[in-house]
């Protein structure tokens, strides 16, 4: 095994020794565990997710009540670069 984007190495001549030495290189549980609290941190309301859309231009926005088509909404969605839906 040779990680092409870790730089990690590894040889093992029979089948018990490679999975040991793949298990130490993967960490399974450890690495499922990182990446969950990763997750949940930036998926969390505010979090980097929702930063970046904010600022993307693209994440629709709430227009606030109003009139559309002669309907009566609490709230109208739009994207930051279209006028308020009427």
């Amino acid at each position: 095994h040779t990680g092409s984007t870790t730089g990690s190495s590894a040889t093992a001549y029979f089948q018990s020794g490679a999975i040991d030495v793949l298990r130490n290189i993967i960490r399974w549980p450890e690495s499922v565990s990182s990446f969950q609290s990763s997750d949940t941190n930036d998926n969390r309301p505010g979090g980097t997710i929702d930063t970046n859309d904010l600022a993307s231009g693209t994440y629709p926005v709430d227009a606030g009540p109003g009139t559309v088509g002669g309907v009566t909404f609490s709230h109208r969605i739009r994207l930051p670069s279209e006028p308020n839906p009427v």
